[in-house]
């Protein structure tokens, strides 16, 4: 359970080499995408065999990890050189420091605090706050901010949900 959050973490990584790898795709040079994976095949294979007798499973996780950054680094160079997409890399930046930072306290909170409870006190605090400092961050663009307010003014009442999914299924 302690290691969940640090596989959890890959996902974050994988999507983010889905969206960087777009523009070798549309330029029909996918033959990066096997090289690229190739050589960060064989770097997990010898982290792992550094990292793993020295601290078991954590090693592992780390591994999985690094190399999954240095792939998102690898597919962004690549893509950007052969297709510029102009990502809006300060948000994405400050989306994956804090979610980095609050996967880390989520982590901490499970080697430090004795209780379960403890620990899933300070996780749903975590969740809860997320998004609100991500707004003390200005990471929201204004039109974000004034969808999400619509969406919850239309969806927070019950009474009006099936009114509204019956106007999804018009559409």
């Amino acid at each position: 359970y302690t290691v969940v959050p640090l596989l959890s973490f890959t996902f974050i990584l994988k999507g983010m080499n889905y969206m960087f790898s777009l523009g070798l795709h549309y330029v029909k040079k996918t033959r990066y995408n096997a090289y690229i994976v190739s050589v960060v095949a064989i770097l997990n294979i010898l982290l792992n065999i550094v990292l793993i007798p020295e601290i078991g499973i954590y090693g592992a996780a780390i591994t999985t990890i690094i190399s999954n950054i240095v792939m998102v680094m690898a597919f962004y160079h690549y893509s950007q050189k052969f297709y510029y997409i102009n990502f809006e890399l300060k948000r994405l930046y400050i989306l994956f420091s804090v979610g980095t930072l609050w996967l880390l306290g989520g982590f901490l909170s499970d080697w430090y605090l004795e209780s379960v409870w403890s620990a899933l006190v300070i996780k749903v605090l975590l969740f809860i706050s997320f998004p609100f400092i991500l707004s003390l961050l200005r990471f929201f663009e204004k039109i974000e901010v004034e969808n999400l307010s619509g969406a919850w003014k239309k969806w927070s009442k019950p009474s009006r949900w099936i009114e509204n999914i019956k106007k999804f299924e018009k559409h």
